[in-house]
């Protein structure tokens, strides 16, 4: 027999215990030394018991187990353990141990590495059949994995790739007999049940045919991978990587790229940055005027930044940002405030968000800045603000950016008071709100009333200086917004303030509009008109109120003023937008003549004076009857629609009968029959186009309207006939 590197004496071993003693003088020898030659798998197995068994009570050799020995044992370096040289039992014994097997009495092991599993045996006396081939490369990874010294050691975490890392420093020859010699010298510590969960019972005895298994597995795994191999742990990474996004967030997967890593440290920055400027702006009264008007001019310097407001808005710092506005009372912080609000709506306004503006009282800080009609440099510098010289100095480069801004789009501001910046906030807010389809609104009885103020500057010479004064811009602002608001505006519960306060309003700032030359009718023009229309679209109360004789004068020269103008030489650009004009006026008049008996009378109480349009209305279209036939080109066919309105504003002023009379004797037929036809003609233009735009429901566009022109061809033969 061999010589025993452990050189243990035979007393001690038949006794059943290890002299621990002669295990500390122990010195190893080179490591070429330790690993003998493999012994042949069918060695005879001798009764002998395991060297580092420790009895399990005290039948076994009459005393109790020592456990103060075990403990130094333990604490020893890995080179003051060695003892002996196994016997072949102990050999297949240290081999069943490790693939699974758990002897029926409790023993105390010590660990046999650092990087041992948190899955071992429970030692419940119970076995389980079959041997897993994972289970075995694992644990014998687990033994010789970086070919250092057992120590003892907490339970590890587990590493990619660990196994094939350690495989590698192994002798490719390696067979289980040397395996299980070179693991006698390491120990197994006691493992709680937590450790012991989920691990499989092995059989204590492996057959010859079971260990030339094991010596192949044992072999496979200590062979480097090939190339081919490696780009497959690769591709199936890259796999994994590509599962749904929905469970990556869920199992918390690691970052997947540099790019990710980059993005999430830039972040993680920006939320600590956001954090600091968030804890220094606070909310009204919270926070001292100075430090939280600082934290603003920081955060809007900062929202100058593309890349800033695109993780501004990924975060929602807007929903932290923009709270308790209505309790704002410094208005240097109001400006500062809606300013921002005004560049994160422009970027992208989410309709929910307008709503949460609603709870946190945007409306009652927008009502505050319109009463602010200076300039916001000079506002800073006013006493009562107590701004110091450096927020002066910065609200004066914050001004000059506002300035610069793409938001006035085509308008040209020489500076910008809090007035400004709040109408401009609430255009943007409720036309992005109208464009998305939403109901959601931020106007308050006391708000729509304040920009009904700015209208009442309609009379204002300045207010029609686009695009360059400042009362025209505001002007232009609050109308915009007005027109927007006003689509779903009206309801049962304000109807007597808008018939009462709002729509007289209306009403003369479109008599003020329409009095200015022809070749200033513009956007502020457009906007009247369109606001005119919504408020007057089939509501008779409403076309009442604009039932004046000097504002149906004012409408009708212009329809003549434009139908002039059209005649003329023109090109498409300037064709197509005069003929939208055109139409914007005849609409308005339309509305008014089918809605309003006492817009009618109006009209035709101008008979006979200077501001009598209607005659050059009615010979305009004898002029033009029948031409209306005869157009060839794609300007003819622009120019008969603009007709065909006016034949139908003359059907319903003919409702009047003093009306029709002065039609009739303006047609060779001296009757109503050439406008009943151009009427005619138009329904029959409205239902070809119904044909190509009816819905799922069957349902059409211009249905109500085809009804009601319908309507009106009924009531003019009636009264022809009589």
């Amino acid at each position: 027999m061999e010589a025993d590197i452990y050189n243990v004496p035979a007393s001690d071993e038949k006794k059943g215990r290890v002299n621990i003693k002669q295990v500390r003088k122990a010195r190893p020898k080179p490591v070429a030394d330790r690993i003998p030659k493999p012994p042949s798998p069918r060695l005879p197995v001798p009764k002998r018991g395991d060297i580092y068994e420790v009895p399990s009570s005290d039948d076994e050799n009459g005393s109790g187990t020592n456990i103060r020995q075990v403990r130094k044992a333990q604490s020893k370096p890995a080179m003051d353990r060695a003892s002996r040289k196994p016997s072949p039992k102990q050999i297949q014994e240290v081999i069943s141990t490790n693939v699974g097997e758990v002897p029926s009495r409790k023993r105390v092991k010590l660990s046999p590495s650092p990087r041992s599993s948190s899955k071992t045996q429970v030692p419940d006396g119970s076995f389980r059949k079959g041997v897993q081939k994972a289970t075995a490369r694992k644990e014998l990874h687990k033994v010789y994995g970086m070919g250092g010294t057992p120590v003892m050691a907490a339970r590890p975490k587990p590493k990619v790739q660990q196994n094939e890392t350690r495989s590698q420093t192994l002798p490719r020859t390696l067979s289980p007999p040397q395996f299980a010699e070179k693991q006698s010298n390491r120990r197994t510590p006691m493992s709680n049940d937590t450790d012991m969960m989920d691990v499989d019972s092995q059989p204590s005895h492996i057959p010859p045919k079971g260990l030339k298994m094991w010596e192949g597995v044992l072999n496979a795994s200590m062979q480097p991978p090939s190339s081919a191999q490696r780009r497959k742990p690769k591709i199936a990474q890259l796999q994994n990587f590509q599962e749904d996004d929905n469970d990556l967030e869920g199992s918390g997967a690691a970052i997947r790229s540099v790019h990710e890593l980059r993005q999430a440290g830039a972040n993680s920055r920006f939320l600590d940055e956001i954090e600091d400027l968030l804890d220094r702006i606070g909310s009204p009264g919270s926070s001292q005027s100075t430090m939280r008007r600082s934290g603003l001019l920081d955060m809007a310097t900062q929202l100058k930044d593309k890349g800033f407001v695109r993780q501004f808005r990924a975060n929602h710092v807007e929903e932290r940002l923009f709270v308790h506005l209505g309790q704002e009372t410094d208005v240097i912080a109001g400006v500062l405030l809606v300013s921002m609000l005004t560049t994160v709506l422009l970027d992208g306004c989410v309709p929910p968000f307008v709503v949460q503006l609603r709870r946190q009282g945007i409306a009652r800080l927008l009502i505050r800045l319109l009463q602010v009609q200076s300039s916001i440099v000079l506002v800073a510098k006013e006493r009562k603000n107590n701004a110091t010289k450096a927020v002066q100095k910065l609200i004066e480069g914050h001004h000059e950016y506002l300035m610069q801004l793409g938001l006035w789009e085509e308008l040209q501001p020489r500076s910008i008071s809090p007035r400004t910046i709040a109408l401009k906030c609430i255009e943007v807010m409720v036309r992005q709100t109208r464009e998305a389809g939403s109901a959601n609104e931020i106007f308050s009885k006391e708000l729509t009333t304040n920009l009904f103020t700015v209208l009442k500057n309609a009379s204002n010479e300045n207010a029609w200086g686009l695009p360059q004064s400042n009362l025209a811009i505001e002007f232009y602002l609050a109308l915009s917004a007005l027109e927007s608001h006003s689509l779903t505006a009206r309801t049962v519960s304000d109807e007597s303030v808008w018939l009462i306060e709002y729509l007289p309003t209306i009403a003369d700032a479109l008599h003020s509009a329409l009095i200015r030359p022809i070749e200033s009718f513009g956007i502020l023009q457009v906007l009247i008109l369109r606001l005119t229309l919504n408020v007057t679209n089939n509501n008779p109360q409403a076309s009442t109120v604009f039932a004046r004789e000097s504002l149906m004068s004012s409408m009708g020269k212009t329809v003549v003023a434009k139908f002039k103008q059209i005649s003329g030489f023109m090109t498409e650009e300037d064709l197509s937008v005069s003929l939208d004009h055109l139409t914007l006026v005849l609409g308005a008049m339309i509305n008014f003549a089918a809605w309003s008996p006492d817009a009618r009378t109006c009209l035709d109480s101008l008979a006979g004076g200077e501001d009598d349009p209607l005659d050059t209305m009615i010979q305009t279209y004898t002029d033009n009857q029948d031409k209306m036939s005869e157009a060839s080109s794609v300007e003819e066919i622009q120019k008969n629609v603009a007709f065909a309105y006016l034949s139908v504003l003359l059907g319903y002023l003919s409702l009047l009968p003093s009306v029709a009379q002065r039609v009739k004797t303006h047609q060779s037929s001296h009757s109503l029959a050439p406008v009943i036809a151009s009427i005619q003609e138009f329904i029959g233009y409205h239902k070809a186009v119904d044909e190509q735009a009816v819905d799922e429901a069957g349902n059409t566009p211009q249905s109500k309207l085809t009804e009601q022109l319908q309507g009106l061809v009924s009531n003019l033969v009636a009264s022809s006939a009589i």
